[in-house]
C-alpha cells in the first residue's frame, strides 16, 4: 500500500512529564515522542484527569503500530491469504499496547 503522507517514524513512546503549578503541586502530563526526534508527536491535555491522559497517551502511541498492522492484513484480505497465529499475535500485543501493557 502506497502512502504519500509522511509520518514521524516510530516506535512511538509515551513520557510521563508533569508540570509543577505555581503552588508546587504536580499537574499530570504525558508526551508521545519517538527515539531521535527532536520533540515530540503529541502531547496530552493537562485539564483532562491523569488516568484519561494516560489511556490517550497508550492509544495515540500505539497508533502508527496498529496502523501498519491493519495495512499488511488488509493486504493479506485482500489477496485471499489467510491470517497466521503470528499475525493473531501481533495484534493482540497492539490491543495491549493501546491500553498501556507491555508488548
Amino acid at each position: 500500500m502506497t502512502d504519500s503522507r509522511k509520518y514521524t517514524s516510530g516506535p512511538y513512546i509515551v513520557e510521563y512529564l508533569p508540570f509543577t503549578s505555581q503552588d508546587g503541586k504536580e499537574i499530570p502530563n504525558f508526551r508521545i515522542s519517538s527515539p531521535g526526534l527532536e520533540g515530540y508527536v503529541a502531547e496530552t491535555d493537562e485539564n483532562l484527569p491523569a488516568e484519561v491522559q494516560e489511556a490517550n497517551a497508550y492509544l495515540l502511541a500505539a497508533a502508527l503500530d496498529m496502523l501498519l498492522a491493519l495495512e499488511r492484513i488488509w493486504s493479506k484480505c485482500s489477496n485471499h491469504q489467510p491470517l497466521t497465529l503470528t499475525d493473531a499475535t501481533r495484534i493482540r500485543a497492539l490491543i495491549g499496547k493501546a491500553h498501556g501493557r507491555p508488548g
